[in-house]
Order: C-alpha cells, then structure tokens, then sequence
C-alpha cells in the first residue's frame, strides 16, 4: 500500500489537460488476440479494450494502435487484422519490429512530437510485448497507466510469467496498475481545473 500511495503521488496529473494523454493498444491482431491461444478470456479482454477506445475517443484522447510489422494487415479497413476494435481517423498506427514497443518502432519519438507524456495501456500479450514496453516506456520518462482488465495474455506464457509476476515487474519499474473502469470514470467526470490520480489496481 506504501509503494501504491508513492505512485499515486507521483502520477497526480491534470486529467483536463487531454493533450498529455494517448491511448496505446499493443499487439491486437487477430494472430494473438484469439480464442484459441488465448482462451476465453481474450474475447472479454478485447471488448473491455473495444469499449475504453471508444470511451477515450469520444473524450479525443489520441490512439496509438502498435502490431508487429512482419504480420502486417491492411488498416484502411474497419476490421483489417485487428481483433474486435475498430480503427478511426486520426488514430496513429504504429509497426514495431521486436516485443517492445519502445526499442522497436518510432512511438517514444510519435508520442514526444505530440505532447503525450502520459499514456494508458491494453493489449497483448502480458508476459511479452506488454511487459517490455511497459517497463522500457517508464524508463524513457513516460507517465505510465495499465488497464489490468484490457490486458491480455497467451496460455502458453503463464508459467513462465504468471499473473503476478508480470505485473509486479511493471509495478517495480514504476508503472500505475489500474482499470479501463477507473480510467473511464476518473476522464469523464473530472471537473475542469482540478486533479486526479488513477486507483492502483
């Protein structure tokens, strides 16, 4: 609760201020956001992300959509090859060469160019492209949020990086966890001018 408290402190930002704000949604392809790799949960974690986009969007905070470059899909589609979200103007679509999206794509300079410090997670998958990004995005001075409930992983991952496990590393590296639920209230009902923090999760 003590390390909880200092975060919340630390990361005690003016939600009014949209601008600082960007929605990153990592790795939502439909390689491995699926059913059959990830089970069922997947399908709960994509509409908790497909409903957070569109809540954040009505709001214009900007959207970061980042996929492999080697799975490449055609994004000019509703559908493309991501899973259950769809894309709309004025979202920045951002290939990546390697698990993190920090090391391999151009999103840190993207996010700097446009007066985005501080920015709230989904995606795929927890153990992986999520954990690495996550942990190199505090590390290059970015206000950090995971929306725990937006966040999915593969079967395959979980003994080798369980639940707590990957959260915790995001935790030690300076990261808020949180929920799309939270982040949905806290930016909707802000008054103008005052300050809020997001609940740790």
């Amino acid at each position: 609760m003590k390390r909880c408290a200092y975060f919340l402190r630390m990361f005690d930002l003016q939600i009014e201020d949209l601008s600082q704000w960007a929605h990153v949604i990592i790795d939502v392809q439909k390689r491995f956001a699926s059913a059959a790799e990830q089970g069922e949960e997947a399908e709960e974690v994509a509409r908790n992300i497909a409903t957070v986009k569109e809540a954040l969007n009505k709001l214009k905070v900007a959207t970061y959509v980042v996929y492999f470059k080697q799975f490449n899909f055609d994004h000019t589609k509703s559908k493309g090859g991501l899973y259950a979200i769809k894309l709309n103007d004025g979202d920045v679509i951002v290939p990546k060469t390697g698990d993190s999206m920090i090391k391999g794509s151009d999103i840190a300079t993207l996010l700097r160019a446009a007066g985005h410090s501080s920015l709230l997670i989904s995606g795929f998958n927890r153990g992986y492209c999520v954990r690495e990004s996550v942990t190199d995005s505090v590390r290059e001075d970015f206000n950090v949020f995971v929306m725990r409930d937006c966040i999915g992983h593969m079967k395959h991952q979980e003994q080798k990086y369980s639940h707590k496990h990957a959260y915790d590393q995001m935790r030690e590296a300076g990261a808020v966890i949180t929920s799309s639920q939270d982040v949905i209230g806290r930016f909707s009902s802000t008054p103008s001018g005052q300050s809020t923090s997001l609940s740790c999760g």
